[in-house]
């Protein structure tokens, strides 16, 4: 889908189970537990083809294997540790995942005991026990939902209700930045290839409608050409305009 960069984003990162004998096995369609972090809980088409067309999770990795890899942060001594790890599916149900932060000051002191996923089954569990990870909330939504502000305090239907307008929209010629926003926006620039990024650090020498010339420190000038007036499979125009100025750093 090409209707905006937006939609194009969310339609690289579907992914569906289909299959047509077992499409009416309403089991296929639920969450598995052992898919969080992995694909997205919320995010799905509409019609028939609900819950077995979803999405992946922003930060997901796809091995040689095919096998899915999501991001989590290590508890050691009932405290998150701050570097990023990654882990699949299988070695998740050997570990127990907790959802809340413990590095907080009131959580080590008064939440002994918290809501954990252990096994494919939600339990209470003490926070001194090892062999623990953190997922955190965020890393279980796709782009679409992390664009939602407020997620954690809206319904999930109206999540996915306001996650569709936005893949449905068409840009506006003179855009304004948004007044609320989640912080994830960079995120979702920088995994679109619409949004042309200069690949060495420079000073632009030279901007037109079509083309910006950037001099790196090397003292070689570097050429990025812009998109005009591409057609896209909606017959809506691909354009490009510059948003940099000449002296820029």
């Amino acid at each position: 889908e090409q209707i905006n960069s937006f939609s194009e984003i969310i339609h690289k990162n579907r992914v569906t189970n289909y299959n047509s004998k077992l499409k009416q096995n309403l089991q296929i369609r639920n969450i598995n537990l052992n898919q969080l972090g992995s694909l997205c809980l919320i995010d799905t088409t509409e019609g028939i083809n609900c819950g077995l067309v979803i999405s992946f999770t922003k930060n997901i990795k796809i091995e040689k294997r095919n096998n899915f890899q999501f991001p989590y942060l290590p508890v050691l001594n009932i405290k998150t540790k701050n570097f990023i790890t990654f882990i699949n599916s299988f070695l998740q149900q050997t570990y127990i995942v907790l959802f809340n932060n413990y590095y907080l000051r009131k959580n080590k002191l008064f939440n002994f005991f918290n809501l954990s996923l252990n096994k494919n089954s939600f339990k209470l569990k003490n926070i001194s026990i090892q062999n623990m990870i953190y997922i955190k909330p965020m890393d279980m939504f796709s782009f679409a939902e992390n664009l939602i502000p407020f997620i954690f305090y809206n319904d999930p239907a109206r999540v996915l209700m306001g996650a569709k307008m936005q893949s449905q929209i068409v840009p506006i010629l003179k855009n304004k930045r948004s007044i609320i926003i989640t912080g994830y926006e960079k995120n979702l620039l920088n995994s679109t290839n619409l949004i042309l990024k200069a690949y060495q650090e420079g000073i632009v020498v030279y901007v037109s409608s079509y083309k910006i010339i950037i001099r790196d420190l090397y003292n070689r000038k570097i050429t990025y050409f812009l998109d005009k007036y591409k057609r896209s499979n909606h017959f809506t125009i691909l354009h490009s305009k510059p948003n940099v100025w000449q002296g820029e750093r």
